[in-house]
């Protein structure tokens, strides 16, 4: 809905939002559609991979629902929007955390180990630690992106469309760095665990998602300067070395591991 309806998810809860907001709309939309394209792979693996990605997700839907406990007045009131839409998302959240910790219980409770320190591929622990960096940059130092990213290459700061535009876009970041962090508890308990087909099946999605990233870098140019956001050439580069480099790196650790059912069908 975010990635393909942003106006009509904007007009549900009453916001008056520029473009710049409805980009990061966007953005969120398609961290949310990482998040089921993740699950939605976990459905073809072992209860047990199951559940530990039912945890993440419960874990992940923590981190909103306490948010939305703490500071939902103050960005719904700071935003001009009535809090019928806080009291929808506290009870989305919150019924989808209890789902998700019904499904982690139901399918025996197991307790997750990290990839981290169960011998992943290299590739899965620099794409942890970089979506570490970047979730938590976003939640609690999203000045520092918004300086990095957000300045022309003569000093000067993109202008917000709208007067409350800044509202939103730091509220979303924040919201953005909770996606990062829910997206490293699921890459790193299937990691962790000794499903083999989950563990090549998560490689697949990463590859994926940065394949994805990757994609959007044709366009950002174009998006960028129709709302005024400035893309230097450092950013150009810079996010092109990422997304292309964690995108090979993936796609040729994946070509380099045995297809799960071709391991087991010569071991029978």
């Amino acid at each position: 809905m975010l990635q393909w309806f942003t106006d009509t998810m904007a007009a549900g809860y009453g916001a008056e939002v520029g473009d710049d907001v409805k980009m990061f709309m966007k953005w969120m939309g398609l961290e949310q559609g990482f998040i089921a394209m993740f699950s939605k792979m976990g459905t073809r693996q072992s209860g047990n991979t199951q559940a530990l990605i039912c945890l993440a997700n419960a874990i992940t839907l923590g981190f909103f629902l306490g948010d939305t406990l703490v500071n939902g007045k103050e960005f719904f009131v700071g935003g001009g929007m009535p809090l019928d839409g806080m009291y929808f998302n506290i009870a989305t959240q919150g019924l989808l955390m209890v789902l998700n910790f019904a499904g982690w219980a139901t399918g025996g409770a197991p307790m997750p180990t990290l990839g981290l320190t169960s011998g992943q591929p290299m590739v899965c622990s620099v794409n942890s630690m970089l979506h570490l960096v970047f979730g938590g940059l976003m939640i609690f130092k999203s000045d520092v992106l918004m300086e990095q990213y957000f300045t022309f290459e003569n000093g000067d700061r993109a202008v917000p469309v709208l007067d409350n535009s800044n509202h939103f876009i730091n509220y979303m970041f924040k919201w953005l760095g909770m996606m990062f962090i829910g997206k490293v508890l699921r890459t790193e308990f299937v990691a962790g665990s000794t499903d083999t087909a989950a563990q090549y099946s998560s490689i697949r999605v990463s590859a994926f998602m940065w394949a994805l990233q990757l994609g959007q870098l044709a366009i950002t140019p174009f998006a960028n300067k129709s709302i005024g956001w400035p893309f230097t050439q450092q950013t150009q580069i810079s996010n092109f070395v990422m997304w292309f480099g964690m995108f090979y790196w993936f796609t040729n650790t994946l070509v380099e591991m045995p297809y799960p059912e071709n391991a087991k069908a010569k071991t029978n």
